[in-house]
């Protein structure tokens, strides 16, 4: 994964969802998985906000 991600403007759980979530679509799955957990390290109180998203992570990585 490219630095750049981390490099991101304005860091928020919600730009995170999104880059995460185009990871999972395209099938970067571990990509996507390594974001989420530096988000989860930057934003602990993210909780319900990124279920969907991590729903779509999961889903997808056991397909």
């Amino acid at each position: 994964m490219d630095d750049d991600y981390l490099r991101m403007p304005e860091r928020s759980p919600i730009s995170f969802s999104t880059i995460i979530g185009g990871f999972a679509d395209s099938g970067e799955f571990m990509g996507a998985f390594h974001l989420l957990l530096l988000m989860w390290q930057e934003f602990p109180d993210s909780g319900f906000r990124m279920f969907p998203t991590i729903v779509r992570l999961l889903f997808g990585w056991y397909l």
